[in-house]
């Protein structure tokens, strides 16, 4: 057995180090943001940040980005009252 889980760190450490990203779990979801007016995102200059599902609910709320978000996601849903400002970027990758 630790054979075992030891082979499999080692791959998993492998597929880190080359950048690989893995397609997201059918059925699963992420949620963000909940409250219009309220903060719900301040990425800082310099940031980087990934939400990785196969569906991205972006809820409500005020949106600072600054840095980079990273999207990878099949299906993605932004609530209407949601607020976008910054000098960052939204980057989308659909795997």
């Amino acid at each position: 057995m630790k054979k075992y889980l030891l082979q499999l760190g080692l791959v998993c450490s492998f597929l880190c180090m080359t950048d690989i990203v893995w397609a997201q779990a059918p059925g699963s979801t992420e949620t963000t943001g909940g409250t219009a007016g309220v903060s719900a995102m301040a990425l800082a200059s310099g940031d980087v940040t990934a939400s990785v599902s196969e569906t991205l609910y972006i809820g409500p709320g005020d949106y600072t980005i600054n840095g980079t978000w990273e999207i990878y996601s099949k299906n993605v849903w932004i609530s209407p009252d949601a607020t976008f400002t910054g000098t960052g970027t939204l980057k989308y990758f659909n795997p």
